[in-house]
């Protein structure tokens, strides 16, 4: 956390005609356009326009970075950048200035399948993959966006670290199903998520030309197509 002491400012608007001072006193910060009338003895009357800005008596600066979510001195919880400001009252009475710059970050933790390799949606950050079977434990040298299993099924994760905030995506089951390799119409395909309480995709590289049947472990037919 950065805070910054700005300035600090009179505030009085003064005037000074001949051996006399006049004053006006401002308590509220803002712009004012006073207009003074004099008169001489001889009765003749002039005006003049003064034009005065009250500033606070601090501006204070608070540079703040965060991860998905902050809440600020103004009660105001924030979930995205923003700038914003804040009217504050110290002991005395007099009034502060607080102007907030905020940065937040928001990971996707989201995570796809394609050609048997497991890709995470968020660009530009760290990445670890870890085996969700295996307790959580760290895939050695698998830390690129881009993860390729090296057996058949599976369940896996990435642990994805941005800007000082880190998020572990929910685990995903990869599962690679060959044909026999004397089948000519040998077909790879995945399927994720596996388990799923809903959807489940199935993606092959080639075209399939038949008839795809799903089938739950008691053997109940889901899909047949």
């Amino acid at each position: 956390m950065k805070i910054t002491l700005l300035k600090k400012l009179p505030l009085l608007a003064l005037l000074f005609l001949q051996t006399q001072l006049y004053a006006l006193v401002y308590y509220v910060p803002g712009e004012y356009n006073i207009t003074w009338t004099f008169t001489d003895v001889s009765g003749n009357s002039s005006t003049a326009i003064q034009s005065v800005f009250v500033n606070y008596l601090d501006k204070l600066l608070d540079e703040q970075t965060a991860c998905d979510s902050y809440t600020w001195i103004n009660g105001v919880t924030y979930t995205e950048s923003a700038t914003d400001s804040f009217v504050s009252t110290n002991e005395s009475g007099c009034e502060i200035l607080n102007q907030l710059n905020l940065e937040i970050t928001t990971i996707d933790t989201s995570i796809r399948l394609e050609n048997k390799m497991l890709i995470a949606n968020q660009d530009g950050a760290k990445y670890q993959w870890i085996d969700c079977d295996d307790n959580n434990a760290p895939i050695f040298g698998a830390t690129q966006q881009t993860f390729a299993p090296t057996v058949d099924e599976g369940n896996y994760a990435v642990i994805i670290s941005l800007n000082g905030c880190e998020e572990v995506s929910e685990c995903s089951r990869v599962s690679i199903v060959d044909l026999p390799n004397d089948d000519p119409g040998k077909i790879e395909i995945n399927t994720y998520p596996n388990p799923t309480n809903g959807r489940v995709n199935l993606v092959t590289i080639k075209p399939i030309n038949g008839i795809v049947r799903v089938v739950d472990l008691s053997g109940r037919v889901i899909l047949n197509k």
